[in-house]
């Protein structure tokens, strides 16, 4: 995130303040992506977004950002699974692998050993 904010500082200059924009941007998208509020969301970013002054863009260059990161996070925790499914498939055969260790037995001198109290 801090290198975004450094890139857009360096190219759009400083008159931008990306990273508030980004958290405006990002509560839009938890609101559609975690509530599942789909109703009037551009509308609403539309006009919530007219006080940037021209930087609609950005703002959608953002959110566009964040649904990125939010695909390729996805996609990650996918091949993550798969990749687990297939082993847990390969495991299922093989009865020693989720065995628990059995405790090794006490040597007989052990078992044997006599404690006497003298009083």
């Amino acid at each position: 995130m801090f290198g975004f904010t450094v890139l857009f500082q360096v190219e759009l200059g400083p008159r931008v303040d990306f990273l508030s924009t980004m958290t405006e941007a990002g509560d839009y998208v938890c609101k559609f992506v975690l509530l599942g509020d789909f109703r009037n969301f551009y509308d609403d970013l539309w006009e919530h977004t007219s006080s940037f002054d021209g930087l609609k863009e950005q703002v959608y260059l953002s959110i566009f950002i964040i649904f990125g990161f939010l695909l390729v996070n996805n996609v990650i925790l996918a091949i993550v699974a798969i990749a687990l499914s297939k082993y847990m498939e390969e495991a299922r055969g093989d009865p020693t692998l989720f065995q628990v260790p059995q405790p090794l037995p006490l040597r007989p001198e052990v078992v044997n050993m006599h404690v006497e109290v003298r009083a």
